[in-house]
């Protein structure tokens, strides 16, 4: 707090009037970081019909969110132990299994391996390493990015098409 105080060139008692602690001023830091890095949600959707294009749409942006997002991972993964970033983690995952439920629809957001599956392609430590993988083999990133979302399309096709529920 002092040093950010020196930097600021106020006293510490004025940080600490206007944030109220130091949780207080990491929760607004990670406010403002959040609000750069534009986590994609169901506006995305708009003007969109059928379940392939709403999937496409999906994993394009998420894909976009994460090269966004890339250098911050390793800084918030270090300080999740700290209450106020475990709870931003818990509002980001939230906010994306809404946004995975509409993408999906009612029929398919019901289901729980699919919903997981996703989940876990889209995840940031996936999603980099795939995206890395198909780079360094020569894809362009808009390749890479084609790529990934042709993976989860052909998935949830493979999942539609053996649960009866075919595309919408």
């Amino acid at each position: 707090m002092k040093a950010i105080a020196d930097r600021a060139d106020v006293s510490r008692g004025t940080i600490l009037n206007h944030f109220g602690h130091a949780e207080g001023l990491l929760d607004a830091v990670l406010e403002r970081i959040l609000a750069t890095l534009e986590l994609p949600d169901e506006r995305i959707l708009e003007g969109i019909t059928g379940r392939d294009d709403r999937i496409r749409t999906y994993v394009a942006a998420m894909v976009a969110f994460f090269r966004r997002s890339a250098s911050w991972w390793p800084v918030f993964e270090s300080e999740l132990e700290r209450p106020v970033v475990k709870a931003r983690e818990m509002e980001y995952w939230t906010a994306l299994a809404r946004l995975q439920a509409a993408v999906l629809g009612p029929d398919l957001a019901a289901d729980a391996n699919l919903q997981t599956a996703i989940g876990a392609v889209i995840h940031p430590a996936t999603m980099g390493s795939m995206l890395w993988q198909l780079e360094q083999g020569g894809a362009s990133p808009d390749r890479a990015a084609r790529i990934v979302e042709d993976f989860v399309l052909g998935y949830v096709a493979i999942e539609s098409k053996r649960s009866g529920r075919e595309a919408s």
